[in-house]
């Protein structure tokens, strides 16, 4: 009877042990698993930062394409133009006097009938270029969206002899005033071909005596 007694009391005893190590792993997974449940809910709470909106790119004017009117120059090659009825043929560009003693000239045709659209702007693109180079009392043919540098007698008239090879209106542009120069124009007949809408500027500081070589 004893020895059953005994036995019975062991078998609660273990009973009570397996119950109470149940417990404790219960208890100890509980605690586990709080802080991962509250990490995942902090994460969820965060707000998610916005990535920097990136600036838009400039949009750059493709190479080569020109920008519109003459406001963009510095300084304008040119002082004087004036529209020309220049018919195929041969014509005298006389420049009786040399106001300030200037040594050469430039000078560039541009034709009226064309496609061009801003012709003080594209002549001053021209005359920005190379210029062919003229001595006086030579000859020369006077084309279209061509420049010239024409040399001058600097202590008195000085003349050149211009052939067209294509008849229309021209828009003559001068690096200095025609004026200076009493500029003429004369056809074969020994006519003087005016000048219509004349245009002055003062679009570059201009230093009379200077030496285009």
């Amino acid at each position: 009877m004893v020895k059953k007694l005994r036995n019975l009391t062991v078998s609660l005893l273990l009973c009570i042990a397996l119950m109470a190590c149940g417990q404790s792993e219960e208890t100890s997974m509980e605690e586990a698993t709080e802080p991962i449940d509250e990490a995942i809910t902090e994460a969820e709470q965060e707000p998610i930062e916005e990535e920097e909106s990136m600036p838009e790119e400039a949009v750059n004017v493709e190479d080569g394409e020109e920008e519109s009117g003459t406001d963009h120059h510095d300084e304008l090659p040119y002082e004087w133009a004036g529209s020309y009825e220049l018919n195929e043929g041969e014509y005298t560009l006389l420049l009786p006097q040399n106001e300030f003693g200037d040594e050469s000239m430039l000078i560039s045709f541009i034709l009226e009938n064309s496609n061009i659209t801003d012709v003080e702007h594209h002549a001053a693109h021209v005359m920005e270029s190379e210029a062919a180079e003229v001595a006086g009392g030579s000859t020369f043919e006077a084309k279209s969206e061509y420049v010239y540098n024409l040399f001058l007698n600097t202590e008195g008239s000085t003349s050149f002899i211009l052939t067209v090879s294509e008849s229309g209106s021209y828009r003559i542009f001068t690096e200095h005033h025609a004026e200076e120069f009493d500029m003429q124009i004369i056809n074969e007949a020994g006519d003087e071909v005016e000048a219509a809408n004349v245009s002055e500027y003062e679009g570059h500081a201009h230093d009379h005596g200077h030496d285009h070589k």
